[in-house]
């Protein structure tokens, strides 16, 4: 029994590890593709040439593009909605949000919307190549989905081409995706300072000023919570199983006092016998170790599928971290 404990407990350590280990790989690698580093958004729309004016001698800045962006819905063909969520514009020749889509293609027509794997998780019915009735601002429109894009690439959940929101003002922007020259974080916080400045002086509010560094430790931090749970129930476990293997060993010598009375007066020594009852205890041990270390094998395959579906995320990579086994 103690050995099931002990072997389920150090099972739940190395696939909290496991699990830790995976979540920190996939967010670098999503924020890895992102072209922009900085993200803001504004706390109300703006002309888009004000915007332009306002950015155009920050130093440290390469390049920037803006958006509007505006909350839709998709209409499914059973007359079920999908949550809301923010559909942004992007141009054709975009250097900033053009990015490889993980499933089909880039934007080539105004009657295309690409959306992001949040969104393609949230409604499986979707398909590059099916077509999507989205409601805009109680405007009817349809698309054909051409494309999923990484879910921390861009800051919206879905891109169309600025043409493509007929009967809405573009020209007025709410969004900024800005790609800051490769720096330190000392750098981008000064990048950033220079941005509140400048758009303050032209009279434009900012409500989300953020650099990519800061929302992927944002994103690890709410991911790995998750990952810390497990690890906090297996140490308790452990512990249980420890107490409880303690208390076996105990009991065993006091059952076998008449055994080890007559191993006494064959010659065994108090250091002899004191030996025999730790190598006991030892075999418990090394049996819970090796157990626990094929348990974890398909806890962590467990959790990384039921990760996958509470935090949305796409493919969670399997990774063994050797190093939590010698803990």
């Amino acid at each position: 029994m103690m050995i099931c404990i002990l072997a389920i407990g150090g099972g739940l350590f190395i696939c909290s590890n496991n699990i830790g280990r995976s979540i920190v790989n996939n967010t670098n690698r999503e924020y890895r593709i992102a072209p922009a580093n900085i993200e803001v958004i504004l706390s109300r729309s703006h002309v888009d040439e004000e915007v332009r004016k306002a950015l155009s001698s920050i130093p440290g800045i390469e390049s920037f593009e803006t958006h509007r962006t505006v909350s839709a819905i998709i209409r499914h063909s059973d007359g079920s909605t999908s949550d809301a969520f923010t559909v942004g514009t992007v141009d054709y020749d975009s250097e900033i949000s053009k990015v490889k889509p993980v499933n089909g293609n880039w934007l080539s027509k105004d009657t295309e919307i690409m959306i992001d794997e949040n969104l393609y998780t949230a409604n499986p019915d979707l398909k590059p190549g099916n077509t999507i009735q989205l409601e805009v601002d109680d405007r009817d429109y349809t698309f054909t989905l051409t494309g999923i894009i990484p879910k921390a690439a861009i800051p919206m959940k879905a891109l169309v081409t600025k043409p493509a929101l007929a009967g809405l003002n573009v020209e007025l922007i709410n969004t900024i995706s800005i790609k800051a020259e490769e720096g330190s974080d000392e750098d981008y916080r000064a990048v950033k300072k220079n941005i509140d400045k400048a758009l303050a002086q032209a009279d434009i509010q900012v409500i989300k000023n953020q650099s990519l560094t800061e929302k992927k430790r944002i994103s690890q931090e709410h991911d790995l919570m998750f990952s810390s749970m497990f690890a906090s129930f297996s140490l308790v476990l452990v512990l249980v199983g420890m107490l409880g293997l303690a208390s076996t060993v105990t009991t065993n010598v006091l059952e076998r006092t008449k055994e080890i009375g007559i191993i006494r007066t064959i010659g065994a020594t108090g250091a002899r016998l004191f030996t025999m009852i730790q190598m006991e205890g030892l075999i418990f041990v090394l049996l819970s170790w090796f157990f626990s270390i094929i348990a974890a094998v398909p806890l962590t395959l467990l959790f990384n599928g039921l990760l996958e579906n509470i935090l949305k995320i796409q493919s969670l990579a399997f990774i063994f971290d050797i190093q939590s086994v010698f803990v």
